[in-house]
Parts: structure tokens; sequence; C-alpha cells
């Protein structure tokens, strides 16, 4: 055995591998700006593939109950019939008596009382 291995270092050492320092660099850099690349594109893909995910969960979410949605959307905004804050017959008696004074203002008196005549006629009936 030790003859083998003596054979064997024998012809390592003699041996001299010329290596071509040039081609071994430009291979290196090669490969790392393609490990690189594919880093990079691995990423994209990945966010790509979140950022559908992330529709895709809220688009289900949006379909799920549209009526719901409306009920909160109203709540938020507060169109709904108990979070209205004016009161329509209240609003319509400020509007009258606008109407009164701008006609007594105007100086046409009997138009205002032709005009109460007939809205306390119309309320009666």
């Amino acid at each position: 055995m030790n003859d083998f291995q003596e054979k064997l270092f024998k012809t390592n050492y003699h041996k001299k591998i010329s290596i071509d320092k040039d081609n071994f660099l430009k291979s290196l850099h090669l490969k790392i700006k393609k490990t690189e690349e594919k880093r990079k594109l691995n990423n994209a893909y990945f966010g790509i593939i979140v950022l559908f995910l992330f529709l895709i969960i809220n688009q289900h979410r949006l379909i799920d109950n549209p009526i719901e949605y409306l009920y909160y959307e109203d709540a938020l905004y507060e169109l709904d019939f108990h979070s209205i804050n004016s009161d329509s017959l209240q609003l319509e008696d400020q509007y009258t008596y606008d109407v009164y004074m701008f006609l007594l203002e105007e100086g046409d008196i009997w138009q205002a009382l032709d005009l109460i005549n007939e809205l306390e006629n119309e309320v009666k009936t």
C-alpha cells in the first residue's frame, strides 16, 4: 500500500494542472449573477402570488353577503332611518313659517292668510 500511495503522491506532485484564472473568474461571476437573477425572479413570483392570494381573499369577502355590507355602509355614512337627525315635520313647519314671513314682508297679507287657511284645511282632512 505504501508503494501505491507513493506513486500517487508522485504523480500529483509532478503533474501541475494549469488553471486559467480569467476563465475561472468569468464563470464564477457568471454563476453568481445567474443565481442573483434567479433569486430576484423567485422573489417577484412570490410577491405576485401573495398579491393574488390577498386579492382573492378580499374578493371572496366582498361577494359573500353584499346586503350585510350595505347595512354597514348605511350605518357608517348615517344613511339609515334611525340615524337621520332631522325630522321632516319640523322641516316642513320651518318652510311654511319662512313662506309666511316672506309673504308678510312683501306686504301681501291676504295671500298669506289664504295660504294659512289652505294649510289648516289640508291638515284637518
